[in-house]
């Protein structure tokens, strides 16, 4: 019996969006450890389900960044952000730690939006 040698699967990550999924999954973690730890009703409700779809969501797209396929997951965070951004509007939370949140997920939404527009055009071009 012979045994081949596989190559090694090693996917080389640029620095930044080590630091980018680093930020999102600590901002993602934060709002989830300070309902957990609040003393606010623990009755399961329809906003309970739809922040554990946005934290899967979340991992999914993370876990996708830091594997380096696919080329298209650019557009999916790109909508994760924007989502957010209209989400954050209905909070009713007011500080430093909101102010945060919403520029990080600006900043993340411009990035990632320039980036969709490249995987776009670069699709349909031909």
């Amino acid at each position: 019996m012979s045994i081949t040698e596989r190559p090694k699967f090693e996917v080389l990550i640029p620095c930044w969006k080590k630091y980018y999924i680093t930020i999102h999954f600590l901002l993602m973690l934060l709002p989830d450890l300070q309902s957990t730890f609040s003393n606010e009703n623990t009755e399961v409700s329809i906003s309970s389900y739809i922040f554990l779809s946005y934290t899967a969501t979340t991992l999914i797209v993370l876990s996708c960044l830091l594997d380096g396929r696919p080329t298209w997951i650019c557009c999916v965070e790109f909508g994760r952000c924007i989502i957010f951004l209209i989400a954050l509007t209905f909070v009713q939370r007011n500080g430093i730690f909101r102010d945060l949140q919403q520029f990080v997920f600006y900043i993340s939404a411009l990035m990632w939006g320039l980036l969709a527009l490249e995987y776009f055009f670069k699709c349909h071009r031909g």
